[in-house]
């Protein structure tokens, strides 16, 4: 007598068919592709369309009842206090969404790959004067993250206009004044 379920037996023969396990694998992923895929789209406009609302009855309770703005002013004061690191990461993720479409997360990302250091000097994050953190280097065409720069990197490449006939000039102008 065999103890086995159909659906047992399946998966024995899943787990010794590579080929097979593979396969079914694949056609799972996209499945759970198309279906995360479509739940992603139904459930963010639903949750967009209800936060939209939210914040414009917010907005209009925030102008015209000076009670519920203070309220509301005071619990905001009272998380900033008592979460100050939470507090600041929401602030960066949020400029960084707003700026750049990227992630407080894939920021930090960003940052490991390129050892912690600007992507031109190469010099490391924290001997760049304490607290200030490698700018995003995005192509202003298209929006496109390129990748992050100290602040000196960052400003002359926006005073060149990214022009290679400029960088060029200038590197053969060090070149040409270098010191032996």
């Amino acid at each position: 007598m065999n103890l086995l379920t159909t659906s047992a037996k399946r998966n024995l023969r899943i787990r010794a068919d590579p080929e097979l396990r593979e396969r079914v694998n694949e056609k799972q992923r996209q499945r759970y592709a198309a279906l995360s895929l479509e739940g992603k789209k139904t459930h963010r406009g639903k949750w967009k369309e209800r936060q939209n609302k939210v914040n414009a009855e917010h907005k209009i309770k925030r102008k015209t009842d000076p009670t519920w703005r203070e309220k509301k002013n005071k619990e905001s004061l009272k998380f900033r206090k008592e979460n100050p690191e939470k507090y600041k990461n929401s602030v960066r993720n949020a400029t960084l969404k707003k700026k750049y479409g990227i992630t407080l997360i894939e920021y930090k990302a960003l940052l490991e790959r390129q050892g912690g250091v600007c992507a031109i000097c190469r010099k490391p994050n924290h001997l760049l004067g304490g607290k200030q953190q490698l700018h995003v280097d995005h192509n202003h065409k298209t929006g496109k993250v390129r990748e992050l720069l100290c602040h000196t990197c960052n400003t002359t490449l926006g005073k060149v206009n990214e022009s290679l006939d400029v960088l060029f000039a200038l590197v053969a102008y060090v070149l040409k004044h270098k010191e032996k």
